[in-house]
């Protein structure tokens, strides 16, 4: 399964990819996470999978140094000059796969790495929160439809929110329970279809 990681700018996401990336999970896009419901909702429907973007991630200056990178071995992006374009070719998953939830990634003045599920209107407006460029929504008229969409969604996928400490480094915790979660997720997923079939 797939896991979004979303969040305000400067929460830390792509740092935490990173530390996903080298526990051994790969990426499957970056910035942007395109999501496919190939045969519609309900019925015969799949649910919900992440179509892959490309095999390249970006990185703040401060990501790369608190990851030992090194600057130079990576180009700015043209529009940011403290902003890297790194390739990921080898840790890219290029296939679609089950969409399995989304994490939101938060900064807080807390002592540690906390998790809390979210549920019902809670999912729906965080789900609105990181829609790309979600003020084309309500000026397209569009507001029936991304609620429909976001209700659907939560049918198949699980929200929580990753709480971590303003200052510090946090990414390996927050990549462990990530992983955790996730593992469970799987667990139950194989259980439920091998008890159906």
């Amino acid at each position: 399964m797939a896991y979004a990681i979303v969040g305000e700018s400067g929460a830390g996401k792509s740092t935490l990819a990173s530390m996903l990336m080298r526990c051994g999970y790969p990426l499957a896009s970056d910035d942007l996470i395109a999501v496919s419901f190939e045969n519609g909702f309900g019925g015969d429907c799949r649910g919900p999978e992440i179509v892959p973007s490309y095999p390249q991630q970006k990185l703040w200056s401060e990501s790369l140094q608190r990851l030992d990178m090194k600057i130079g071995d990576y180009r700015p992006l043209f529009d940011r000059e403290n902003k890297y374009a790194v390739p990921i070719k080898d840790r890219f998953y290029g296939k679609r796969l089950p969409f399995g939830g989304v994490f939101e990634l938060t900064k807080f003045d807390v002592g540690r790495v906390e998790v809390s599920p979210l549920r019902g209107l809670e999912a729906v407006r965080a789900l609105y929160r990181h829609t790309f460029r979600n003020f084309f929504v309500p000026m397209l008229g569009l507001q029936q439809w991304h609620l429909d969409v976001s209700v659907q969604l939560l049918k198949y996928i699980q929200m929580r929110q990753l709480r971590r400490p303003s200052n510090g480094d946090t990414a390996l915790q927050l990549a462990e329970t990530i992983i955790s979660i996730a593992n469970r997720r799987n667990q139950d997923a194989a259980r439920q279809s091998y008890s159906s079939s």
